[in-house]
């Protein structure tokens, strides 16, 4: 009833009460907020993932090269070894 009357209208949840007057304004404009931040959250978690497998990748080379120099240092020859050619 408020709404007609020209008052602000309902309250969403976690949002303040537009004033009258400019309450469709205000309530599209946090629509568009809320929007807005739900595109970065799903950005951000994309980038957190792709983060993660970048650290996966680096950690997997890291332990490729330790135990590819280990190997070597044991005196084992691989197929990437020059000397059997």
């Amino acid at each position: 009833m408020d709404a007609i009357a020209g008052g602000a209208g309902p309250a969403y949840p976690g949002r303040p009460a537009a004033r009258a007057g400019g309450g469709a304004a205000n309530r599209k404009l946090a629509d568009l907020t809320d929007a807005a931040s739900t595109i970065m959250g799903v950005l951000t978690n994309r980038t957190s993932h792709r983060m993660e497998w970048i650290i996966i990748l680096i950690f997997i080379e890291t332990v490729s090269f330790i135990w590819w120099e280990f190997l070597s240092h044991l005196g084992v020859r691989g197929w990437m070894s020059q000397e059997g050619r």
